[in-house]
């Protein structure tokens, strides 16, 4: 992140900050969601595969659960980075580890499922990566590249 670009955004003007930062939150839930969510389920899917478990790419099972975790995580990861506090990414990392981490097979006893857990554990990471992926690139979209669209499409509309 680089804290220069951020300050002279904010101390320019408060407004064009909120604006580059609730296009990129607005661009984390649409299409980022869509695109975190199949990019996922392609990545398990093949994962699965591998390990000859019975794997639906189609299935719906963990998708809204996923997505609307999504929803929640990427708007924080996106304006932690913007406001130069990554910090508050570890917190809410570390919360849902705690959350999900050994749900579906916490009751499973003797080895059982292993394989299974394994799938788990890779499609949580798979879509971890991707999510703080996706807010890293749109939160340097909003630091970088929306000011200087703003300030353009501002110029464009309320002066000429």
């Amino acid at each position: 992140m680089d804290l220069v670009a951020l300050k002279a955004v904010l101390s320019e003007s408060p407004v064009i900050f909120l604006l580059s930062a609730a296009l990129a939150v607005l661009l984390s839930i649409w299409p980022g969601n869509l695109i975190v969510v199949r990019v996922d389920r392609w990545l398990v899917g093949r994962i699965a595969k591998q390990a000859k478990v019975a794997y639906d790419e189609s299935s719906e099972r963990d998708t809204l659960g996923a997505a609307t975790v999504g929803c929640i995580e990427r708007p924080i990861y996106i304006l932690a980075i913007m406001l130069g506090q990554p910090g508050i990414i570890t917190a809410v990392i570390i919360l849902k580890a705690f959350f999900n981490w050994t749900f579906p097979y916490s009751e499973k006893k003797n080895g059982e499922g292993l394989v299974e857990m394994n799938v788990y554990y890779h499609a949580y990471v798979i879509g971890n990566l991707l999510s703080l992926s996706l807010a890293l690139v749109l939160a340097e979209i909003g630091v970088h590249v929306f000011p200087a669209l703003l300030r353009r499409f501002g110029s464009l509309c309320f002066l000429g």
